[in-house]
């Protein structure tokens, strides 16, 4: 794997920016792709910052997992954004 600026990528992040650019290209008349994480889950917030997602906002109470209801982190990235051209 290729280093940048001495260090390694993380894998999740650059899948992430893969499948992104990829369905930019595959859908032109894509706008927008939402990413939704927990908001106790702090990796998944840093990859999709690291992919260039901007934090949009939270969802409270959004989500029931394992019978708990939780707020949701979503993110946003256009097909504008800078971070892909």
């Amino acid at each position: 794997m290729e280093q940048l600026g001495g260090k390694v990528p993380c894998i999740t992040t650059l899948a992430v920016k893969m499948a992104v650019s990829s369905a930019f290209q595959e859908f032109p008349d894509l706008e927008r792709i939402e990413g939704m994480v927990d908001v106790n889950n702090k990796a998944s917030h840093r990859v999709l910052e690291k992919a260039g997602f901007l934090k949009e906002g939270v969802l409270r109470k959004y989500l029931i997992v394992k019978g708990e209801t939780i707020d949701v982190a979503m993110y946003i990235l256009l097909s504008t954004d800078p971070i892909l051209h």
